[in-house]
């Protein structure tokens, strides 16, 4: 499925919002490792383990995008709130830029149940959602 310009404006407005809230987590609770949101496992030489190999099973978190309109100004904008006054006062009509939950921002964190280490994604990924599996129906190989 192609993208209109409008729903790319709303793809990269949505994955900056989410972006920043996965860097204030990070900020807050320093994880101790990198988790690839594209890995299900990530193996570490756990010190409980006197340095053995142990994976640390990643959990994914999606976080869909809300609705998402535009101006004819050409302004694009998450919608938050219906108040009237998308995006600004002085434009009094607007468009749909996305479809909630055409989008999803995806990202991993793990903890090792020996020794604690915490795993988390530095950066997440988006995308579409009718592209992703529901994560109940994965099969683990």
């Amino acid at each position: 499925m192609a993208l209109t310009d409008l729903e790319k404006e709303a793809g990269r407005k949505f994955r900056a919002g989410w972006q920043g809230v996965l860097d204030e987590l990070n900020r807050a609770g320093p994880p101790g490792g990198e988790a690839d949101p594209l890995h299900r496992t990530v193996r570490h030489a756990c010190p409980a383990h006197g340095g053995a190999s142990i994976g640390i099973e990643l959990r994914e978190h999606r976080e869909l995008n809300g609705p998402c309109r535009a101006c004819y100004c050409g302004r694009v904008a998450l919608v938050t709130a219906p108040d009237g006054d998308f995006p600004h006062e002085d434009c009094g009509a607007s468009k749909i830029a996305a479809e909630a939950g055409l989008l999803a921002f995806i990202w991993k964190d793990g903890r090792c149940p020996d020794c604690g280490l915490v795993l988390r994604s530095s950066r997440g990924r988006v995308a579409l959602t009718a592209d992703l599996l529901p994560l109940k129906e994965r099969k683990v190989a």
